[in-house]
């Protein structure tokens, strides 16, 4: 029974053996996997980029650029100081103080039209 099931050495192949991989196959590798990084760092930066956007809706997202990290962040960060530099100068405007009401009238508006006049005349006249 056990020369049955015992494989003889004339009926046993040996296992094929895959190609060793090539110089450029090795580079073929290595370049795919440098662009799938790169892909994946692209996509990292474009999702950083837009949770900043999104926690300041006032910045204008063509101010916010770059391909690292590190410059979308400093042009963030001088898009924020923009920003608030803007929101300071409105917020000084609007502080300015502004008179109340309509101006302070003349003492004597009274009379006819011909009056009026003649008192305008007068008071140019006397200077």
């Amino acid at each position: 029974m056990d020369d049955e099931t015992t494989p003889k050495p004339a009926d046993h192949e040996p296992e094929a053996q895959p190609p060793a991989a090539t110089p450029s196959d090795d580079m073929a590798t290595l370049r795919g996997q440098l662009d799938e990084a790169e892909a994946a760092r692209r996509e990292a930066v474009t999702a950083y980029r837009d949770a900043l956007l999104a926690g300041e809706p006032l910045i204008d997202e063509a101010l916010v650029t770059g391909a690292t990290v590190e410059e979308v962040r400093a042009s963030f960060e001088t898009a924020v100081a923009q920003v608030t530099r803007v929101r300071e100068a409105l917020r000084r405007e609007q502080a300015a103080p502004v008179p109340a009401g309509a101006p302070g009238r003349s003492p004597d508006l009274s009379g006819s039209a011909f009056d009026k006049i003649r008192r305008g005349l007068e008071q140019l006249a006397h200077g």
